[in-house]
């Protein structure tokens, strides 16, 4: 087993390790393919998920304000639009009658078109959604289970197992354990 190992040997040795783990393999056999403690596997793999889960919160807060920025966008040219629609509106009217041919221009008042409120609407929707402003959404693998996930809670390593086929349940009973234990602190 390898001790005061090089700068070059822990990145080279925690890229493999990754990989491994994301192939399936637990830590003992991570550690016996790559000649390492399991305990150094178990300390690379605790600062791997910390590491994943940073750039996972980055990557998302990232998504979320390219996908409102959009939405700004979006509901300004809906009120744009909303503006234009209540502006009266002119007609020219050309007619031909037993004094000749006459011009006439018609003003009507316009009331707006709704549509484009409803487009407003489905904007502060979305917003609230990417925000999380609404009321959290009930997510489950059986329908009839009936199992609430935040999945923002699953850690790098739960997820790889629910995508495993692991079941959700057990999951979320570690979640909760999880949750008592801070709690108790």
């Amino acid at each position: 087993m390898a001790k005061d190992r090089k700068p070059a040997e822990i990145e080279r040795d925690r890229r493999n390790i990754s990989r491994l783990y994301l192939q399936g393999k637990i830590q003992a056999e991570i550690a016996v393919e790559l000649k390492l403690s399991q305990s150094t596997i178990s300390r690379e793999l605790k600062l791997l998920q910390g590491e994943w889960k940073q750039e996972r919160v980055y990557d998302i807060n990232e998504a979320k304000a390219r996908e409102l920025a959009k939405l700004d966008n979006l509901e300004l040219e809906y009120w744009e639009a909303w503006k234009r629609s209540q502006k009266n509106s002119i007609t020219n009217i050309d007619s031909t009658g037993p004094l000749g041919r006459t011009k006439t221009m018609k003003d009507e008042n316009q009331f707006g078109d709704s549509r484009f409120l409803d487009g407003v609407m489905d904007c502060i929707k979305q917003r609230c959604a990417i925000l999380g402003v609404e009321a959290p959404k009930k997510i489950s693998s059986d329908p009839q289970a009936n199992i609430n996930i935040d999945w923002d809670e699953l850690s790098p390593d739960q997820i790889l197992r629910i995508r495993n086929g692991e079941d959700i349940a057990s999951i979320k009973s570690e979640i909760d354990e999880q949750h008592n234990k801070s709690a108790k602190k």
